[in-house]
């Protein structure tokens, strides 16, 4: 081999990668990027971001806030009302007498009513180690004590027809 020719081709391969370097230095460099930066020019999410505060649009409240706030106002104007009448001093032309006199409760038919003195005591012997006192007024029916006491005692017809005659024969 001729060493001529070795040079011209190292030569020519010289001038075949300077010529590469050349055609790179002349294209514009596009600056590396990463991954991030990439995917941030792709992104086309955009959220509308309200610049309004807190609590200035009712959509932004919990469900159910403004029916809670409401409740909570009207049972503290109840309570302050509750307390303003315990604490007003009353006055007015009539205050002052009725405060002293003294509380007149209603009446109640659970009252006991007084009971009229009995004119005649009766003892009645129902059975053996068995006895009933039957009190008879002025005006009693024989009938209906005969009743009351047959129902209390167990009594059958024939002892209360005998009860009847005996009460019928004292009221007289």
């Amino acid at each position: 081999p001729n060493l001529s020719n070795i040079f011209s081709s190292q030569s020519s391969r010289s001038k075949g990668v300077s010529k590469v370097f050349d055609e790179r230095k002349a294209k514009p460099k596009i600056p590396y990027k990463t991954k991030e930066e990439r995917d941030l020019e792709e992104c086309v999410f955009k959220p509308s971001i309200n610049k309004k505060g807190f609590g200035e649009d009712e959509g932004e409240f919990p469900s159910g806030y403004n029916k809670v706030v409401s409740r909570l106002r009207i049972a503290n104007e109840e309570r302050q009302k509750r307390k303003e009448l315990q604490t007003k001093i009353p006055t007015g032309e009539n205050y002052e007498k009725q405060r002293m006199m003294r509380p007149n409760p209603p009446k109640t038919n659970y009252e006991k009513k007084k009971k009229a003195k009995a004119d005649i005591y009766i003892d009645v012997n129902v059975a053996p180690g068995k006895s009933g006192r039957i009190a008879i007024s002025r005006g009693d029916d024989p009938v209906l004590l005969a009743d009351n006491f047959a129902k209390t005692f167990n009594l059958n017809k024939e002892m209360k027809e005998e009860l009847i005659k005996l009460l019928a024969d004292n009221i007289k």
